[in-house]
């Protein structure tokens, strides 16, 4: 995961700047500089920044294009699609994470499907991770095959990953798969798998999810309680009983309200509300790598 220092909301030292002279110091000789106009744009959400924002993904230094890509996101506005499209080549794997990350949320197009699926040979395990889950916003079935195929991949994020997104297409050939994914040796695929299991709505899924609960690893299951939830299947209520039991306080909670989606029991008490993290806007990048390359295999 990128960390990094926080950044203020578009408030320069000495005074808030107008959007016109925030453009202009998109311009600036120094990085930081530049840096503080994109972040303060983000927050401006201004359509006349939208092309000088575009002409910034060029910038030399990456948390300049990152920030740009932020804003971007934020306006939303569809002219910045192929210009972002673009960014999955850039040469830092932080800022091609993060294009592929908007091209499913803030900048949703089609056009995005084939350049995301060709990110799934990214160089960086990050990125390939990143369109992996991106692709589930699609749903699209030509995106099956590669996710079938990134279900091998070295890193267990993505293999994670390509398992979720799997769980929302609607094809025969994802099930087996799938169940023998909740093998994986690492629990992060693990995890992966039972939330693309518990997408499917397959009852057939019921006895593999119900062993999932008994995972050693928490993530596990929690997703398994979250999945069964789903599936509403009264033959995993035994199972869900036991789990409200669990040491782990999310387990038990996400049993409880699963037993609660089937009737089965009274809505639990929210969990405690923890604090969020402070806000990370730019996150210290990684190294530049010089671009996606021949697949990172």
């Amino acid at each position: 995961m990128l960390v990094g220092l926080a950044f203020g909301h578009g408030i320069a030292q000495g005074g808030e700047l107008t959007v016109p002279r925030w453009i202009a110091q998109l311009g600036a000789p120094d990085a930081r500089a530049r840096l503080e106009a994109a972040l303060a744009l983000d927050d401006a959400r201004d359509p006349s920044a939208v092309g000088p924002l575009i002409a910034t993904l060029n910038d030399p230094d990456a948390r300049v294009r990152y920030a740009s890509l932020l804003a971007l996101a934020g306006l939303g506005d569809q002219r910045a699609v192929t210009p972002v499209i673009a960014m999955l080549q850039d040469r830092n794997p932080g800022v091609r994470e993060l294009a592929a990350n908007v091209l499913g949320v803030g900048l949703k197009s089609d056009l995005a499907l084939d350049p995301l699926t060709a990110a799934l040979k990214d160089r960086d395990a990050a990125v390939r991770a990143r369109a992996a889950s991106t692709l589930a916003w699609f749903g699209d079935a030509r995106t099956l095959d590669p996710l079938l195929v990134a279900l091998r991949d070295p890193s267990p994020e993505v293999r994670g990953a390509a398992a979720m997104s799997l769980g929302g297409l609607e094809a025969t050939r994802i099930l087996d798969p799938l169940l023998k994914a909740l093998t994986d040796p690492d629990p992060m695929a693990r995890a992966g798998a039972v939330r693309g299991l518990g997408k499917l709505s397959d009852p057939r899924t019921v006895p593999s999810l119900i062993t999932a609960l008994e995972d050693v690893e928490t993530p596990v299951r929690t997703a398994a309680v979250a999945a069964l939830g789903q599936l509403k299947d009264p033959t995993s209520a035994d199972a869900l009983r036991a789990a409200t039991a669990d040491p782990d306080e999310r387990v038990r909670f996400g049993a409880a309200f699963a037993l609660w989606r089937m009737g089965l029991g009274p809505r639990p008490e929210p969990l405690p509300t923890r604090s969020p993290p402070p806000l990370v806007r730019v996150p210290e990048l990684p190294p530049d790598d010089g671009g996606p390359g021949p697949g990172g295999r």
